[in-house]
């Protein structure tokens, strides 16, 4: 079964507006020399996990979450989308490898 990503709240503890949504697409935004956000990023988040982005397998959810974008003027790696804690979902869609495993 395939996965998808759903962000719970931040890894802070407090809210925000996606909180209990999907992922359905993203891409980190960089940071300029000052260590401030730039607004080069995406971040696409629904209600519906059949808008989902899904994954075949939750080490590759997972890879997904924790993509970065360069390094932190605290030489740490830019990974924006762990400023949540998250959950990886099953869907009710097949992944490509259970399809291809059960017509064999």
């Amino acid at each position: 079964m395939s996965c998808a990503i759903r962000l719970l709240r931040y890894a802070t503890g407090e809210s925000s507006r996606v909180d209990g949504e999907y992922v359905c697409d993203y891409e980190p935004a960089s940071m300029d020399e000052h260590g401030i956000y730039r607004k080069d990023g995406t971040l696409v988040t629904s209600s519906d996990i059949r808008c989902a982005k899904k994954f075949e397998t939750t080490a590759e959810a997972f890879l997904y979450y924790a993509k970065s974008n360069g390094v932190r003027p605290d030489g740490k790696p830019n990974r924006p989308l762990t400023a949540w804690h998250v959950e990886i979902a099953p869907t009710k869609e097949r992944s490509l490898y259970e399809s291809r495993s059960s017509t064999h």
